[in-house]
């Protein structure tokens, strides 16, 4: 009878880790820094609707102003003048959240391979090495977070990691199926309830 009282138990429990488990996506940065102007961004300037050059400076390079690789519109050189760090503002990310960017190199470095490191919230979530042509970082967030995202050089000098399309999406429950989630946990206790009663008689 032990087992059956742990069944129901249990039954309630996965119907609450069901609720809780993310299934749809709001969109927090989908940056493209295609509405931001060519040319070397300093400390404490606007680079698009989503990052602040937090440190050093960077350079904004697209159609007509060094583009090398044309048809992707404007791109982000981590390094200007000399290395820099983007920072968003703050996020509240639920578990199963995604990030996700396209990174290559500044081509003038020649062979050079430049570095970029990710961190949210303090902590570093990955790096990635530029290279000659479009690559994707994909990150998943398995538990939640809260903090900003910094995508910072990793080397110095003028040559560094290109980026493009930032997206950053927290997860959400799906709420058509959030009714029969209540409903499952609901009855699961009910029948606990039920066993517990006529245990007691």
């Amino acid at each position: 009878m032990k087992l059956r009282s742990v069944l129901v138990s249990t039954l309630g429990v996965a119907a609450l880790a069901q609720f809780a488990s993310p299934v749809g996506a709001v969109s927090l940065i989908n940056e493209n820094f295609d509405t931001v102007s060519t040319g070397f961004k300093s400390a404490s300037s606007s680079v698009g609707s989503f990052f602040t050059v937090d440190s050093g400076n960077v350079e904004v390079i697209g159609p007509g102003f060094a583009d090398f690789y044309p048809g992707n519109g404007n791109y982000v050189d981590l390094n200007g003048i000399a290395s820099g760090t983007l920072t968003s503002s703050i996020f509240n990310l639920n578990a199963g959240s995604t990030l996700s960017f396209d990174f290559a190199k500044n081509l003038d470095g020649g062979t050079f391979v430049p570095i970029a490191n990710i961190f949210f919230g303090g902590t570093q979530i990955g790096s990635v090495n530029g290279g000659d042509s479009f690559s994707t970082f994909n990150y998943v967030f398995n538990t939640a977070a809260s903090g900003e995202l910094v995508i910072s050089s990793g080397n110095t000098g003028p040559y560094g990691v290109v980026i493009d399309n930032v997206n950053l999406a927290t997860a959400v429950p799906e709420p058509s199926e959030i009714p029969g989630m209540l409903l499952f946990a609901g009855g699961a206790f009910m029948l606990r309830r039920k066993y517990l009663a006529k245990k007691a008689k």
